[in-house]
């Protein structure tokens, strides 16, 4: 799947609200049931086609121009699991990213998406445990590279709110919570080898 980064600029700051319920398309749910079967079994073979496949053509077939459904309606009729979540959210935001225009909402909440899955990583690597994380060594590179891209983003941001003394992009900027993820990331896999485990073996 292409790093699709941005395809157009913030259309607005509200906040992207859930229908109070959507329907899931029975297609769109087998889907969703395979990806967290796979997340669960460590089916990279199975996880690399949904990924790079399925998706893609689903999202042709049912969300050209619209929005897939919000994480709330995918909780409620598929799966509570946290990390089935945040794998969700990551192909929800990027296809945003790629095909419609994002909020303001939407850059933080995807940001702190990435941070989420990234700071479970961290917590795995220090804490000596199996990684919980299993995926296709495509989807990690992608997930690595829109996390560099919108931490760059942001810096590039807030650097241009400071030097026009822009009171309204400096509040945003400042809605946006760096934490200390990227550098814990980065140290971590660095001191630690064990950062191969998300990929097959």
């Amino acid at each position: 799947m292409a790093s699709p980064h941005d395809s157009g600029d913030d259309s607005g700051d509200e906040q992207q609200l859930p229908p109070r319920r959507e329907t899931i398309p029975d297609a769109v749910d087998h889907f969703l049931g395979m990806l967290l079967d796979g997340l669960q079994t460590r089916n990279i073979s199975q996880i690399h086609t949904l990924y790079e496949d399925t998706f893609n053509k689903l999202t042709d077939k049912y969300y050209k121009q619209t929005r897939w459904p919000h994480v709330d309606s995918v909780k409620d009729q598929i799966s509570e699991n946290p990390l089935f979540l945040i794998l969700y959210q990551e192909l929800f935001y990027r296809h945003v990213f790629t095909r419609l225009p994002p909020t303001f909402d939407d850059r933080i909440r995807s940001w702190e998406n990435y941070c989420k899955l990234l700071d479970l990583i961290v917590d795995d690597l220090t804490g000596g445990e199996d990684l919980t994380v299993g995926l296709p060594p495509q989807w990690v590179w992608d997930l690595l590279d829109e996390f560099v891209y919108h931490y760059q983003t942001y810096c590039n941001f807030r650097s241009k709110a400071v030097k026009k003394h822009d009171s309204n992009e400096r509040r945003n900027s400042k809605n946006i919570q760096m934490s200390s993820t990227p550098l814990r990331f980065w140290a971590t896999c660095t001191s630690s080898s064990r950062h191969h485990g998300l990929k097959s073996t």
